[in-house]
């Protein structure tokens, strides 16, 4: 049996997609049966998270973070697969990190050691404006280049990547797996602590949630959805949970005095707290520039908690989401869609449940251990 490395830019505590998606699989993982290694960022040094052991490599992965990062490999024993997970910036030096890439490439040469790669996003797009990005965006794509002929296997959360690696270089006859992202939030059943919750927030009216980390991107979608949305119910309250809330929030009740104390931050942090806040909420509302897509796991933990939710379609929407009988609408029918569904209980909790039921059957932790160990 071979032993696994997670090999990852992010580990709980670190907050972010990554860091909590990496500690779901290596603590599935483990509880499969394997012996599971992670290896991050961090002061130096080994510590246990459960039955997983963890390896923390230096700030950086830079040239002396490498090292580390190498001699932790070495002194485990073979056979080794390392699992990488791959975001472009994730790794430092301004998501440049071409040595690291390197290091990929020469280790999967020299140490026997197996190689699987998830790609959660590949490069950063060619952009107009402004010009400099576009460096970083060639950048990205000789780190791909350079690093997939590391690869035994290649894992994406979305088929777009598929096409993306292609022009890369990546043999059109070697397969690329889509395997999307689990919740990062498992459901916690206390509907007592849930009901007293909801009572801190709601004010004889609604409550609406939106869950994620208040990028520019998404916050943009956000604020005119959130303006709409109140101006229509002076007693809806919105319930910002996650990691950014309070920076949004400040910068967007001086623009809208009128409806700012309708807008409310939930300090919630914990993925148990994560879970009783997201019940407390009739409706989510999850835009996304780009559109829902398997690899959003902020989507994800509202449709594993069984809440109802509305979200807007894209152009990394995958068809199956649009058959999927969830709300999953335009981006310009969102407020009109939210709206609707806040004066309906019966589609609410019909939307609950057809959410927790897709996400059982498509997206739970399961499947993507299935995957992994499938072909292992």
């Amino acid at each position: 049996m071979r032993s696994w490395h997670l090999v990852t830019s992010e580990y709980p505590p670190d907050a972010g997609g990554v860091a909590g998606y990496s500690s779901v699989i290596a603590h599935a993982l483990a509880a499969a049966g394997q012996c599971v290694h992670v290896h991050t960022r961090g002061p130096v040094g080994t510590n246990s998270d459960g039955p997983v052991t963890v390896h923390r490599v230096g700030t950086t992965f830079g040239r002396a973070g490498l090292r580390e990062l190498a001699a932790r490999l070495d002194s485990s024993p073979r056979p080794r697969r390392l699992f990488v997970q791959y975001t472009p910036h994730g790794y430092g030096f301004k998501a440049m990190n071409l040595p690291f890439a390197h290091w990929l490439r020469r280790r999967a040469a020299t140490s026997g050691d197996a190689v699987d790669v998830m790609f959660h996003e590949v490069a950063y797009p060619w952009v107009r404006s402004p010009l400099r990005h576009n460096l970083i965006a060639a950048v990205n794509r000789v780190m791909v280049r350079t690093l997939l002929p590391a690869a035994s296997r290649v894992f994406v959360t979305v088929p777009a990547w598929g096409p993306m690696l292609r022009a890369c270089g990546f043999s059109a006859t070697t397969p690329v797996l889509v395997v999307p992202v689990p919740s990062t939030v498992s459901r916690i059943c206390d509907p007592v602590a849930v009901g007293r919750l909801r009572q801190t927030f709601a004010a004889g009216g609604p409550v609406v949630g939106h869950f994620g980390t208040y990028g520019d991107h998404v916050g943009r979608l956000l604020e005119s959805l959130a303006v709409a949305l109140c101006r229509g119910l002076p007693t809806l309250r919105v319930v910002l949970i996650g990691r950014g809330n309070h920076p949004w929030r400040r910068e967007f009740a001086p623009r809208h005095p009128e409806i700012a104390p309708q807008v409310v931050c939930a300090d919630a942090t914990t993925p148990e707290e994560i879970s009783r806040t997201l019940q407390a909420c009739d409706l989510l509302v999850q835009p996304y520039p780009d559109g829902v897509s398997g690899r959003r796991t902020s989507l994800m933990a509202g449709l594993a908690n069984g809440v109802a939710l509305v979200t807007n379609s894209g152009a990394l929407t995958e068809p199956a989401w649009l058959t999927s009988g969830l709300a999953v609408v335009p981006t310009s029918d969102l407020a009109q869609a939210a709206s609707e569904i806040l004066r309906n209980p019966a589609r609410r909790t019909t939307l609950a449940v057809a959410g927790r039921v897709y996400y059982d059957a498509h997206f739970a932790v399961g499947h993507t251990i299935d995957a992994l160990l499938g072909a292992s």
